[in-house]
């Protein structure tokens, strides 16, 4: 049964059905990374827009994060999303998370989920941080995979940039960089 299961989800997200992944994209950078400390903020420059992330660690094993983007000076829309993510083995974290956006000039208001899987592997002094991610809603599905190398620059500073791919009709790229105070 687990196969089966398997197997009808990776057929799933190998399909796409509407224009919005396109604009979804845009919004499809996770933001989960492992922290020693309670809180996180993060801001990061995409070729599309600015990000304010906010993490919160309650526990030891979870991981609370939000996202917030104002991509338009044009355009009043505003995208939040939030993510529950779980520590497993050593270096990863499986998630699950609830995308919307509003107020946008051509999709007005949208909501979808996502699940994602992070791994993270410590190379010397920068750290190498790949998610693969799955986004859908009733209207659509895509897969995306990122790829973030940072570093520790001084105490609690983290300074890092990255790669957002997906395939649709051809390959879509999203870089961006980031810097993370952690308290």
């Amino acid at each position: 049964m687990r196969k089966i299961l398997c197997f009808t989800f990776f057929v799933a997200i190998s399909f796409s059905n509407t224009n919005f992944e396109n604009h979804a994209f845009n919004y499809s950078i996770k933001n989960l990374e492992f922290q020693n400390s309670l809180y996180g903020i993060k801001l990061m420059k995409t070729q599309n827009s600015f990000e304010y992330n906010f993490s919160w660690l309650p526990t030891k094993n979870l991981l609370i994060t939000t996202k917030l983007v104002n991509p338009s000076r044009s355009d009043n829309n505003f995208y939040y999303s939030t993510n529950v993510g779980l520590f497993f083995l050593k270096n990863n974290i499986i998630s699950i998370g609830i995308n919307s956006l509003r107020f946008d000039n051509e999709y007005n208001f949208k909501k979808w989920s996502d699940y994602s899987f992070v791994n993270e592997i410590k190379f010397h002094y920068l750290t190498i941080n790949t998610t693969l991610a799955y986004h859908f809603n009733q209207n659509f599905s895509f897969t995306n995979f990122s790829i973030y190398l940072y570093k520790n620059i001084y105490k609690n500073f983290d300074a890092g940039f990255g790669i957002n791919m997906s395939k649709f009709s051809n390959l879509v790229t999203n870089i961006y960089f980031g810097i993370k105070y952690t308290l």
